[in-house]
């Protein structure tokens, strides 16, 4: 009746190889597309359709788009993503949970009405994640147009039409000039204070002619969103600044190990590394061995909290008089941990990121205070001291003897 054949210019094609009568059956397929008998509303209509559609779509793992694709058309994908080794395909899977749940976080935040700086670092991890998966990625052009309502919700004009020109540009693209989104949001881009979230906070504020000129890519990127140069500590021989709670933040500030700050954290090819260096103090007030070595620990809060030895030693080869109460430790990288059992706390497995001090807490703050300098230093004892405060970066802060 018909064979599949190349067709010059347009790919593969059935092609009728015989006179087909009117009113014959030639293809027979399951809908990829249903709607439902009684009839819907228009607006909920699109909403079942626009689901059904994005179950197709390229945010899933390859196991699932597979299985979907398999049981609709009978046939196992070999596109580029489903073509992927093995270890590729689990980086890239990876890279999918990841943009769903930064995904979910920023859609929390915006039901709270939280437009914060955080808030804008998850899109701005999504952005990254989605550039790394390759071109046809729907939800891209979805996190710049989150990005503009942050940007614009924070009185920042400058962004929001930075944001928003990429948004509309993606709905260009994909949709056409003609296309609702493109209508829509194209008045955004000439007036971004258009936006009903506008004002909510003005801490950002910017006017329209504030986009800067002339900045490389890396720079301007940067700038988009609102990413801070690593800070540099203090030069070898100055004193380390205890009391910054960005560096040395509280274990309340610290991240949570069971999600990805963007805070804290970059993706890097599918692992997770540190943006920049951050340091927990707390002064041992007591300690018990179990099966491992537990130190209760009080931070520059009050707030007191365990912290568990994971290390291969289990803390063992911690002498009896290097934790006693009163001394000081400091964990480089450390995460707050809710335990199957006990309080929440820190778990410790990498004996290369704890340093014990012997002295307080309050005297290593007050140690570190501008005023020690002009003060403590004929004191006896007191430039001996200090000499736990000279480093050029946290890790050498640790190193030290």
């Amino acid at each position: 009746m018909y064979a599949l054949r190349d067709v010059p210019g347009k790919g593969k094609g059935l092609i009728a190889i015989e006179n087909i009568p009117k009113g014959t059956q030639i293809l027979s397929e399951q809908p990829v597309i249903t709607t439902p008998k009684r009839q819907l509303d228009e607006e909920r209509l699109k909403a079942q359709i626009s689901q059904q559609v994005d179950s197709l779509s390229l945010d899933s793992s390859r196991a699932i788009r597979q299985k979907k694709l398999q049981d609709k058309f009978g046939f196992v994908c070999s596109c580029r993503l489903c073509s992927l080794s093995a270890e590729e395909s689990q980086k890239n899977d990876k890279r999918l949970e990841r943009i769903q749940e930064l995904d979910d976080l920023v859609g929390r935040e915006g039901m709270r009405m939280n437009f914060s700086l955080r808030t804008l670092r998850y899109v701005d991890e999504r952005v990254r994640l989605y550039n790394e998966q390759g071109p046809g990625n729907s939800g891209l052009t979805r996190a710049y147009l989150d990005a503009a309502q942050i940007a614009i919700a924070n009185g920042d004009l400058a962004r929001g039409r930075v944001f928003a020109e990429r948004a509309v540009e993606g709905w260009r693209v994909a949709q056409g000039s003609d296309s609702k989104e493109v209508i829509e949001y194209s008045s955004l881009v000439r007036n971004p204070a258009k936006l009903p979230l506008y004002g909510m906070s003005m801490k950002w504020k910017t006017s329209l002619e504030e986009i800067p000129q002339g900045l490389d890519v890396t720079d301007f990127e940067d700038w988009l969103w609102r990413r801070e140069k690593p800070k540099k500590l203090e030069q070898v021989g100055q004193l380390t600044d205890l009391r910054n709670r960005e560096i040395f933040p509280s274990f309340a500030g610290l991240p949570n190990s069971k999600s990805r700050d963007p805070d804290f954290y970059e993706s890097v090819g599918g692992t997770l590394k540190p943006t920049r260096d951050w340091c927990f103090l707390g002064e041992i007030v007591g300690s018990t061995v179990l099966h491992h070595l537990e130190l209760e620990l009080k931070d520059i809060d009050d707030k007191k909290l365990p912290l568990h030895f994971n290390t291969t030693d289990r803390g063992s080869n911690l002498a009896p008089a290097q934790i006693q109460k009163g001394y000081t430790v400091a964990v480089l990288h450390a995460q707050r941990h809710v335990f199957m059992y006990g309080d929440p706390g820190i778990p410790h497995d990498n004996p290369q990121k704890l340093k014990i001090f012997p002295v307080s807490l309050k005297k290593l703050l007050e140690l570190s205070d501008q005023g020690c300098q002009a003060t403590g230093w004929n004191k006896r004892g007191h430039k001996a001291d200090c000499k736990v405060l000279k480093s050029s970066n946290l890790q050498g802060l640790l190193a030290l003897e």
